[in-house]
């Protein structure tokens, strides 16, 4: 889908035909949507787009995720995520 452009099934989740959980971004490259596939391709879309900000804020499930990190670094993005007490370094 072109930069924005809505889907045809629009904006709101409980309109998407797989439910909430996947957006109509992360349908167009995967059957499969996580939450963290999900955060990093809105991440894509906002830097590609220009949407002003300073920084990704995360809890422990993303900060843990190496590949989101990972991919926030490619974007030179900065960010601050949570890690659980007992994350190896």
């Amino acid at each position: 889908m072109p930069s924005g452009e809505v889907s045809q099934y629009g904006r709101e989740p409980e309109n998407w035909p797989h439910g909430p959980s996947c957006s109509p971004m992360c349908l167009q490259t995967s059957s499969v949507c996580t939450k963290l596939k999900i955060a990093s391709q809105l991440v894509q879309q906002a830097v590609q787009e220009g949407w002003p900000f300073r920084a990704v804020v995360a809890d422990s499930f993303y900060g843990e995720d190496r590949g989101l990190r990972g991919g926030l670094q490619k974007l030179k993005v900065p960010y601050v995520m949570a890690l659980k007490p007992s994350h190896a370094w």
